[in-house]
């Protein structure tokens, strides 16, 4: 039984030669990841040593046994999906495409599949290897896990797996074979997987992308990078191609890994027909999300309106739009010369109003002293919190409290409030676009690229998603600065307003209560 398998590639040659105990491969697809972890997996079972004969076997000091070793090389291997149907289909596909059931051993084909390999060996130690198939993709499989014992384990598309998932890995290698049988010769987890998003622990640890701020510090500890981790990251399939400062296609990359095994029109076929974000996750292996539901906003476009850093303009206030509830979020932007500038935000999870106060306070106090601001929130925000210690407290009157003189919107209409943003989005000012947005901004840069959409049913928006909130609060603000108001007309003794709401044609009328007439002074925090 011969194998011949070369690494086609800088970046695998590395992986295979790390010594770290644990690995990450991260690449386009296509790139010959789950080959290369497969063929690392075999390379483990071959360089195993065989275990102790058991009538040598003797106790040198306390946990350490010696022994003469003319047993078999034995070892056991976890292998890891996130579901069954992608288990069966894609990653034991690879695996028995390599190590076929008739050449190796038959696979149990029952839940948990299970693969007894056997490979003569010319030094007469041969390898027998169990080979466990698992899905496991939720927190709670974790007990599943603990019950085996594994001399190494492979997390194949590590992407779809929480991260307790990959600590629960760890505890259960380096279990098999016992020590008093010979040990394991090298006890490791291997992982591979496409671009991750940017709050996965994967682009975290690996140093892609900060930890997010609504993360507690104890939880900030958990994704630091331990010293005996390393992570790989291949190079991209395809390139930009610019043509007069704009994206006018793409092409090979030809420094490519895996690309001798690749035919050259695979990936060019693959472009056709997706979308920008498609592309740079699954072909250029930058982290980042793919939406599928319909985006709220329309128009968005990434050369168009994103710019990798916005510094604020001393000159002008800073409007902070804020949104409340249990995931309270704000966006921070300037109206400089009717072009909206949106430079920075404060997401959380799971936040009651008071923390939200104090992190928002101390966000505020710490990047921009002396600045001048305004603050307008959901105009819900006077009402009771349910989940405030004291239930008498109103969002407004929390944030006040921490110096925070907060105003309500002067509207709560979806429509009205997405409309202000469309407009904008759709608008040139003095041949600049009228809204442009911060990379650092992830989350409404993510939002707008279609996180915040409609639901299923194409009327109603998605409000359970992370990306809601905060394109509350970016809404807020933009109503603050005026664009909202831009849109009111006069019907006969009474004022209403008219939205053409993006491309939905939908027109809603308002009327303007006494909070829409108020003009609010304007704080400044932290001089």
């Amino acid at each position: 039984m011969t194998i011949n398998y070369t690494a086609d590639g800088r970046v695998m040659g590395d992986f295979f030669r790390s010594p770290a105990f644990v690995r990450g491969l991260q690449g386009p697809i296509g790139s010959g990841k789950s080959v290369a972890c497969v063929m690392e997996c075999l390379r483990l079972m071959l360089s195993q040593e065989p275990c102790f004969d058991p009538a040598t076997v003797r106790e040198v000091e306390r946990g350490v046994f010696d022994g003469q070793r003319t047993g078999k090389r034995r070892c056991r291997i976890g292998i890891i999906r996130n579901t069954t149907p992608q288990l069966e289909t894609t990653t034991m596909k690879t695996w028995l495409e390599w190590l076929p059931e008739h050449l190796y051993g038959r696979v149990r084909w029952r839940a948990p599949y299970r693969q007894d390999i056997h490979i003569t060996m010319p030094d007469g130690f041969d390898v027998e290897a169990e080979v466990w198939f698992l899905a496991l993709d939720r927190p709670e499989d974790v007990k599943k896990l603990l019950s085996f014992e594994f001399t190494f384990i492979w997390l194949n598309e590590a992407r779809e797996l929480p991260r307790e998932i990959i600590t629960a890995a760890i505890s259960r290698v380096k279990r098999f074979p016992r020590l008093i049988d010979g040990g394991c010769t090298r006890a490791c987890i291997i992982m591979d997987t496409n671009a991750p998003d940017e709050e996965h622990w994967w682009a975290i640890m690996s140093g892609q992308v900060d930890a997010p701020d609504w993360l507690s510090e104890e939880d900030r500890l958990t994704l630091l990078k331990p010293d005996d981790w390393e992570f790989f990251a291949q190079p991209p399939a395809v390139l930009d191609v610019w043509k007069n400062g704009k994206l006018d296609g793409y092409e090979l990359n030809p420094h490519r890994e895996n690309g001798r095994f690749t035919d050259k029109t695979y990936y060019m076929g693959l472009i056709q027909g997706q979308t920008r974000d498609w592309i740079m996750n699954m072909l250029q292996n930058k982290v980042g999300r793919i939406f599928a539901g319909r985006p709220v906003y329309s128009g968005f476009n990434e050369l168009t309106h994103l710019v990798d850093d916005i510094e604020p303009d001393p000159e002008y206030v800073i409007d902070v739009g804020a949104d409340f509830g249990l995931t309270p979020a704000a966006a921070f932007g300037q109206d400089v010369r009717g072009q909206v500038r949106v430079f920075d935000e404060v997401v959380t999870r799971d936040t009651q109003t008071e923390q939200f106060a104090i992190l928002l306070a101390r966000h505020i106090r710490e990047k921009y002293p002396g600045y001048r601001f305004r603050f307008t929130g959901d105009p819900r925000g006077d009402d009771r919190q349910p989940n405030q210690q004291d239930a008498a407290y109103t969002a407004f009157k929390i944030l006040k409290k921490h110096g925070i003189d907060i105003e309500p919107a002067w509207s709560n209409d979806p429509v009205i409030r997405t409309g202000a943003v469309q407009t904008q989005l759709n608008t040139m000012v003095e041949g600049r676009p009228g809204y442009i947005l911060s990379r650092k901004c992830t989350y409404l840069m993510n939002a707008k690229k279609g996180g915040y959409c409609y639901l299923k049913d194409g009327h109603a928006i998605d409000k359970n998603s992370i990306y809601s909130h905060v394109s509350d609060a970016e809404q807020y603000m933009f109503l603050r600065m005026g664009y909202g108001r831009k849109l009111i007309r006069s019907e006969g003794g009474q004022r209403a307003v008219s939205v053409q709401a993006g491309t939905g044609g939908n027109v809603h009328r308002h009327r303007q209560g006494a909070r829409a007439r108020r003009t609010s002074r304007i704080l400044s925090i932290g001089r």
